[in-house]
């Protein structure tokens, strides 16, 4: 082998006599040589070891331009490397790996293996060896490595969070299960796990729901995950825990799955605390409820307060016009009629004089009385009692009998419900409703009062009342008569005390009963209307309320 037809072109004779019989085989291996000849430099190599580094031509390469194609980093730790060869430091052998970078694929990985050699006078002459490109097995450490870190992070993740693994080979219905989670089911060691003896271990009723999550994992056009939370009951210990199972499905080249891998956890603790909180935020939204509710009672409650003070200010108003007009025209006419008695001596006009004082004293009386019987409504936190209405209309009509068998009037009566009212005071409104349609019945035409009931939907009873008793059932009853009628435009001026729409002398009263109603009515929280005509009667209807309060639970 000459110089000129060495595949080492540039190498020493010497070196080619060494080593020409290795080439071919170190070419075939990728390997390339190089040599390092110290009295000038100069680095020699093989085309092999050229295309190695990266240099596209050249058989030879200085050695300061050879430490430029080294990886920055790895630059001091090669130059480190070379000096303590040359010394003689491991017999002179050099094994060094570092990195290059190439234009065309980046960072390569490089091991250079060499030795020194020496002249007769112990003087290192020359440096020589083979370079091999080990990028792929640095590669193929580097995903090992990564890989390893990455089981060893997951196993620690398990760890920390107490999970449990587990595998269902679907070939043979057999399971694998983690140290953990065989504690968890009770399993020996190296008992084998069948599907059987898993699905001992889980309540009954999570059967039906275990079988189904795993046909539908691994039914085509799904996830291929598998999620289910079941009961437990460990072999032996018969501990229970609620565990909360993950998968994932894998298939073989052909797509069919083989087998199922997951974690799972024990989730009981979390379960209990969730229990324990959404029961904790059940009572406490009843506690919630049950004080709005009583809220809105005293909110209702203050309302009809409210009301009630209005209506008192206002009828108090009413006193004041009565004081000074209605209650001082009796009086009056005594101050005129004893001014005049005190100057007549004739007997026959004094006696007609003194009639006068007298009928205007009753009158007086009679409105005084009125007056206090009408400020006895006033009082609103009087007792109610679970009142029958059917007993006070009966009482009602037993009052009337002489009237109403003297104009011979008809009287329809409904079946009445059960409220909770002031019994003294039903009796007064329907005594009133009911005396007003005999009084007022028109001559020749004989009297018919109807009583009527009927039971009103919450709708339908915020029409008359607002706002209503949530709690309460609403009743209307209406009083009807075929009597004189009035005017529509008069339905609200009926209802003040001392107002009249017929003169005294054709119908007696004060003119203060239909006050008296309407102030009954207010009291149990409910509604009186009137709807007339003249000359066909009137019809008084009653909304009231079933309950004035709501009862404690």
């Amino acid at each position: 082998m000459t110089e000129e037809t060495s595949i080492l072109t540039g190498f020493s004779p010497e070196f080619l006599r060494d080593t020409g019989s290795l080439h071919s085989c170190l070419q075939m291996a990728g390997i390339g040589t190089w040599e390092f000849r110290l009295n000038n430099n100069l680095i020699f190599w093989d085309d092999e070891c050229r295309l190695l580094f990266g240099v596209k031509q050249g058989n030879s390469i200085s050695y300061s331009e050879a430490l430029k194609i080294v990886y920055k980093e790895d630059l001091e730790s090669v130059t480190q490397a070379v000096i303590l060869a040359l010394k003689g430091n491991n017999s002179g052998n050099y094994n060094m790996v570092f990195r290059i970078f190439s234009l065309e694929d980046g960072i390569r990985w490089i091991n250079l293996i060499g030795k020194t050699y020496t002249d007769e006078y112990g003087k290192h002459t020359l440096f020589s060896g083979i370079a091999r490109n080990i990028t792929e097995l640095k590669n193929n450490e580097s995903l090992r490595l990564i890989q390893q870190e990455t089981e060893t992070a997951l196993l620690g993740a398990i760890e920390l969070a107490e999970l449990g693994t587990w595998t269902l080979d679907l070939t043979t219905g057999i399971y694998q299960y983690s140290e953990r989670l065989r504690e968890w089911f009770g399993f020996k060691k190296d008992e084998i796990i069948t599907t059987y003896k898993m699905q001992g271990a889980i309540d009954k009723r999570n059967w039906p729901l275990l079988d189904y999550s795993l046909s539908n994992a691994i039914k085509k056009g799904s996830t291929f995950r598998y999620d289910l939370e079941y009961k437990i009951k460990a072999y032996g210990t018969s501990q229970e825990r609620i565990v909360h199972s993950q998968g994932k499905v894998f298939f073989d080249d052909a797509g069919i799955a083989i087998k199922i891998s997951g974690t799972a956890q024990d989730v009981t603790i979390q379960r209990e605390l969730q229990i324990a909180l959404e029961q904790e935020v059940q009572e406490r939204t009843m506690a919630l409820a049950t004080s709005n509710e009583k809220l809105a009672e005293k909110v209702l409650e203050v309302a009809s307060t409210n009301a009630d003070l209005v209506q008192s200010n206002q009828e108090l108003e009413q006193y004041a016009y009565i004081a000074s007009h209605d209650l001082q025209e009796p009086l009056r006419k005594i101050r005129i009629f004893s001014s005049r008695l005190l100057t007549k001596i004739d007997p026959e006009e004094s006696q007609s004089l003194l009639k006068k004082i007298h009928t205007s004293a009753e009158r007086m009386t009679m409105l005084i009385q009125n007056v206090l019987e009408f400020s006895k409504l006033l009082e609103l936190h009087r007792e109610r009692t679970n009142t029958d209405l059917n007993l006070i209309v009966a009482t009602v009509i037993d009052d009337f009998e002489l009237m109403i068998a003297e104009k011979h009037a008809v009287i329809e009566i409904d079946p009445l419900p059960f409220v909770e009212a002031i019994p003294i005071q039903m009796h007064q409104l329907f005594q009133n409703l009911v005396g007003n349609a005999l009084k007022f019945s028109r001559p020749d035409v004989v009297p018919k009062v109807s009583i009527q009931c009927q039971v009103l939907e919450k709708d339908e009873a915020k029409t008359y009342v607002s706002p209503i008793l949530p709690y309460a059932q609403y009743y209307k009853i209406s009083f009807s008569d075929n009597g004189i009628g009035f005017e529509t435009q008069y339905s609200d001026r009926i209802f003040e005390i001392f107002q009249r729409l017929n003169n005294r002398e054709d119908y007696e009263g004060a003119g203060i009963g239909l006050a008296l109603c309407k102030r009954i009515v207010s009291n149990h929280l409910g509604n009186l209307a009137v709807a007339s005509e003249p000359g066909t009667g009137t019809i008084f209807s009653i909304v009231l309320p079933d309950k004035q309060k709501q009862k404690a639970t």
